[in-house]
């Protein structure tokens, strides 16, 4: 009798740890998971849309995310029921890990890098297995943790370069393969010119991007459940990379053909609809063709026997009980208690770092940029124009200066210069890349740029041709921290981040000159916004410290 009753008090005490420590963790996550999920559906904030509409609308380009987390819980909880795992924990090695995870969590929190935050919940997880049950547990379950980083999102830095490289990739293979199926079409960056005078874009939508996300989750999966091991699982799951690529290159010379064939509009239509959920099935049957394929030549290679389960060797000897008994077990020493204060004190750190940063500098002015200026002879007066309050709270409501200037006398489109000043709060800042895609305008050309200005060697620059339904806009930037400009981003969120970190702030800001132009009159524009970031920048470096 007492033997149950203290077998029953432990199965409660390992509940009750068990729940402590998932507490923890999520408040601990809680500010990351919250950015994840906003990643993974950037409508979801939007008040005046039902829940499907909330969820189906936005870019965004992991909305497999969720889908991820289920799929880890579920191969985990198969692990632990149908094979057996003993239960010897790694003290040392557990705490380093898991300070090491925490460690990340903060860093990544404290810089505002959402994507390093969230990094360290597989490092994290691994940690607590270490520490709780051991190595034996840690290789049996490393799938689980592993399937967890396909659901966190990459910078979005990197997904507009990403969006950018693809559309070209995508329109150049699309293009050529239509020019095989018999289709004359001429690309110019992210266009197709069919005969007629028609013409198909290839948005983001289009460049593969999403498909390349998905697909490579999936190839992850497939390539652990398929009866490959080793180096030829590496490989079917290295192989959903061109997959995805050449799967999307058929999808866009289908549109080139249905344009040529059908015109502009049922291509963009119907077809561009019927024909994404054509391109899963295409890629999905590309994957399973090359698992058979690689079944065959390993076949021929080798003459070892393919293996016939994972897990044929391990599966569990005793039932699930005394398995949940060793297991839960190990969650009632002070380990398991130990665990969980860290991630309390993890939890109440990241709710500080999570807090909206005060900008450090007084609110900008007219004076900030000059009410008059004169460029090539030419007179450009200016007004002062106010960003909407949607940007203003992405941005973390940062002191800005933004003018439209206005050439007097003369046809001469306007130009507009935005200082964008962040001070320490690294959030106040996202590159103009992010800004135009997420107003539905299209980049179609981008390179690198020295501005002959600022005396030495110039004023290193990125220059950005965007265009929308009805016009081509002309964009220069900059980014700025202390008494340096840098084309890069990273480079400059870098050196914020460094800063803050030595102890030594940095004062960061964007500036930027925008026109509208004509593609004869590119080189005027440049020209002409060259000079005014010339006519910028002296009192920017006088009012910033």
């Amino acid at each position: 009798m007492e033997i149950a009753v203290n077998m029953q008090m432990r199965r409660w005490q390992s509940v009750a740890v068990g729940a402590v420590l998932s507490c923890t963790a999520v408040a601990a996550y809680w500010t990351t998971l919250g950015g994840m999920w906003q990643r993974w559906y950037p409508a979801w904030g939007r008040a005046d849309l039902g829940l499907i509409d909330r969820i189906s609308e936005g870019e965004s380009y992991y909305t497999h995310g969720p889908l991820m987390a289920v799929v880890s819980v579920a191969a985990a909880l198969l692990l632990l029921r149908y094979t057996r795992i003993a239960v010897a924990p790694r003290r040392r090695a557990g705490a380093v890990v898991l300070c090491a995870g925490l460690l990340v969590l903060h860093l990544g929190m404290l810089g505002r890098v959402s994507f390093i935050s969230a990094l360290s919940l597989p490092i994290v997880i691994s940690g607590l297995i270490l520490l709780l049950w051991g190595a034996e547990a840690l290789k049996r379950l490393w799938f689980p943790v592993a399937i967890l980083g396909f659901m966190i999102p990459l910078p979005e830095v990197t997904i507009a370069e990403l969006n950018f490289r693809l559309k070209l990739v995508a329109t150049d293979w699309g293009v050529r393969l239509a020019g095989l199926a018999g289709v004359t079409a001429v690309r110019s960056g992210n266009q197709a010119f069919l005969a007629g005078g028609q013409s198909l874009v290839v948005a983001n939508v289009c460049n593969g991007l999403r498909t390349l996300l998905s697909l490579v989750a999936f190839g992850a999966l497939f390539a652990y459940v398929s009866r490959l091991r080793g180096a030829w699982a590496a490989l079917l799951f290295a192989m959903s990379i061109p997959v995805a690529l050449a799967s999307n290159a058929l999808r866009i010379a289908a549109l080139v053909v249905a344009a040529s064939v059908l015109g502009v509009e049922a291509a963009t239509g119907w077809f561009h609809d019927a024909s994404g959920i054509g391109l899963l099935a295409v890629a999905m049957g590309l994957m399973f063709a090359l698992e058979r394929v690689l079944l065959e030549v390993r076949a021929k290679l080798s003459k070892a026997p393919l293996p016939q389960g994972r897990f044929s060797a391990v599966m569990a000897a005793d039932s699930a009980g005394g398995q949940w008994s060793r297991l839960g077990h190990a969650l009632c020493g002070r380990r398991a208690l130990v665990a969980a204060g860290l991630l309390g004190l993890s939890a109440a750190l990241t709710l500080w770092s999570a807090r909206p940063l005060r900008n450090v500098l007084p609110a900008a002015d007219s004076s900030l940029l000059a009410s008059r200026v004169t460029i090539d002879g030419l007179r450009y007066d200016s007004y002062s124009l106010d960003l909407d309050e949607r940007t203003l709270t992405i941005l973390e409501h940062p002191s800005y200066c933004y003018r439209r200037y206005v050439p007097a006398k003369t046809t001469r489109p306007a130009m507009d210069v935005w200082l964008l000043l962040a001070g320490e709060n690294r959030k106040g800042i996202h590159p103009p890349d992010l800004c135009l895609e997420g107003g539905s305008a299209g980049i179609i050309a981008k390179r690198d740029v020295t501005a002959p200005c600022g005396g030495g060697e110039g004023i290193p620059c990125r220059e950005l041709i965007v265009q929308d339904q009805e016009r081509t806009y002309y964009y220069l930037y900059t980014y700025r921290f202390g008494r340096q400009y840098t084309r890069s981003y990273w480079h400059q969120q870098m050196r914020l981040l460094a800063g803050g970190l030595l102890g030594r702030p940095t004062q960061g800001a964007l500036i930027r000159v925008s026109s509208i132009f004509e593609a004869a009159q590119l080189e005027q524009t440049r020209r002409e916004a060259f000079a005014m970031l010339e006519q910028a920048l002296p009192r920017l470096d006088a009012a910033l410290p």
